[in-house]
């Protein structure tokens, strides 16, 4: 998909328009697969693209929740599946969690 226009919209997020497609992503996605400076996405990336950009909200929607409340591995893994998001990046995403002391077994304690 060769890249047209690039759209800033709310929450860090850029509509990417071209080739009669659109695709919404964050910033940090566009910038982990360098799409501002190639202006493509090659559709054997495209997938792989995807799922790191769900994989990124999804763990901007977790932190909101563990703001909230706290939750144990068991229960933030079942979260990240409910939001569809892959095994391999649950368990990146619960490593970062802990990493960061968003998920503490400690604190639940």
């Amino acid at each position: 998909m060769k890249i047209n226009k690039f759209t800033k919209l709310k929450n860090g997020k850029y509509k990417l328009t071209g080739d009669n497609n659109s695709l919404v992503l964050t910033s940090e996605t566009i910038l982990k697969y360098n799409i501002l400076v190639t202006k493509e996405i090659k559709s054997s990336e495209l997938k792989e693209i995807l799922d790191y950009d769900q994989a990124i909200i999804a763990y901007e929607k977790i932190i909101i929740i563990l703001s909230k409340k706290m939750l144990t591995d068991a229960q933030v893994k079942k979260e990240l599946k409910k939001m569809g998001v892959s095994d391999n990046y649950i368990v990146k995403i619960i490593t970062k969690l802990k990493e960061n002391n968003y998920l503490n077994i400690n604190n639940y304690l």
